[in-house]
């Protein structure tokens, strides 16, 4: 349950529905195994296994969970089949077969491995903060968060959330960041990783590891060269590090040793709670925590939110 990437939206009106509401409507749209002619499906299922409970809380955050099932076919078994029928056919028919056809052979082909198709199950967690009223969803991709998002409002009817509209953009904030010209920023709150990524106006890419990112080789590139920082690595305190990048995803996240301190020193409220349950309760409450944290800082540095920002997902 610990989250290695992070994509944060935020609701636009209030969410209030409360832990048993919102597992009430979950359970009305849940997981069912892929038909035999589907290609995909997804439904809600329990959030931590051994678990009945649908909607899992912890310091004032919904966890729910999002199972896909994606039946896999070799993309090169079928066309080579396809490529076989239509060679068939061309030689008993002495015609060329067109696209369309193939298209329409294609699909059969598909047809005919689907049900008997290998299965693929992914799931996606994430959580909706009541206090910041945010939904925070484990993914590393817009994409992957957005289908998250979208089988939600499926299921409750609405969801009004949009991906954070900062009044500084991220890019020009990491580059400030490295740049001696120009300000602090980000090491406000947080401590320089020795990692970064880094574009040019024409496309070209520079990558740098294990290297002090003040040194005069990784600045020429913003001074001399006139590159942006399209990700940054950056740790705060020796809680968490995490990789933000231009578009404001957080990426790679390891919880660091004082965090792991925290979370062996964490009484619960319930002392007769199983070991399992007491660790998810601490690891969760704990990564909430520090998500507020820095993800507060974060938007300090980008110059908050735009507030008349309207559009929503």
């Amino acid at each position: 349950m610990m989250f290695k990437n992070a994509v944060i939206y935020s609701f636009t009106t209030p969410f209030d529905m409360d832990r048993d509401r919102l597992e009430d409507k979950l359970t009305q749209e849940p997981f069912h195994s892929v038909g035999p002619q589907e290609v995909s499906r997804s439904g809600w299922t329990s959030v931590l296994q051994g678990l009945d409970n649908w909607v899992f809380e912890s310091n004032d955050c919904l966890f729910i969970r999002l199972r896909t099932d994606t039946k896999v076919l070799k993309s090169s078994a079928i066309n080579r089949e396809v490529e076989e029928l239509a060679a068939a056919i061309q030689r008993e028919q002495s015609r060329k077969v067109r696209k369309a056809e193939k298209d329409e052979l294609r699909e059969q082909v598909r047809q005919k491995y689907l049900p008997n198709a290998q299965i693929d199950s992914a799931y996606t967690v994430g959580y909706i903060d009541l206090k910041k009223q945010w939904l925070i969803v484990e993914a590393s991709s817009f994409k992957a968060a957005e289908d998250f998002a979208s089988h939600l409002r499926k299921t409750l009817g609405s969801l009004p959330v949009r991906p954070l509209a900062l009044e500084l953009g991220p890019g020009f904030v990491m580059t400030g960041t490295l740049d001696p010209n120009t300000g602090r920023y980000l090491t406000r709150f947080f401590t320089l990783g020795e990692e970064c990524t880094m574009v040019g106006v024409d496309g070209e890419k520079a990558s740098f590891k294990d290297i002090d990112l003040a040194s005069e080789e990784v600045i020429d590139h913003i001074t001399q060269s006139g590159m942006t920082v399209s990700s940054l690595r950056l740790s705060r305190e020796d809680q968490v590090a995490f990789t933000l990048t231009e578009d404001f995803r957080v990426k790679k996240i390891k919880f660091l040793d004082q965090f792991q301190e925290d979370v062996l020193n964490y009484e619960p409220e319930d002392e007769d709670i199983d070991a399992g349950l007491s660790y998810a309760q601490a690891t969760l409450f704990l990564m909430t925590g520090e998500f507020r944290q820095v993800f507060d800082d974060l938007i300090k540095c980008m110059g908050g939110v735009q507030e008349d920002f309207e559009v929503d997902l």
